[in-house]
């Protein structure tokens, strides 16, 4: 127990693991999603989406804001793909 009785917080909960932005940003380029079209869609600089790219780490709001975009594209990139194949009942 910590202190007052309060369980002590986990390691991993107290430091999350640290996300790899260079490869966020290289799978939205797959995906055709440029630095250029990163910065107008969350407001950031493109020198700042730039140096994502090259592994520099974003602040929380642009962080989550890359996320988003991250996690929207490879979702639609997905059913595509599954969609050309037959996988999505439709």
């Amino acid at each position: 127990m910590g202190v007052r009785g309060r369980p002590r917080k986990v390691y991993e909960s107290i430091f999350p693991p640290e996300i790899d932005w260079a490869r966020i940003m290289t799978d939205l380029r797959v995906r055709g999603i440029t630095p250029y079209q990163v910065a107008q869609y969350i407001g950031s600089s493109v020198c700042a989406a730039q140096n994502w790219e090259r592994g520099g780490e974003p602040g929380y709001a642009y962080g989550v804001a890359v996320l988003e975009l991250h996690a929207v594209s490879v979702s639609v990139t997905t059913t595509i793909y599954r969609e050309s194949i037959g996988e999505v009942a439709g």
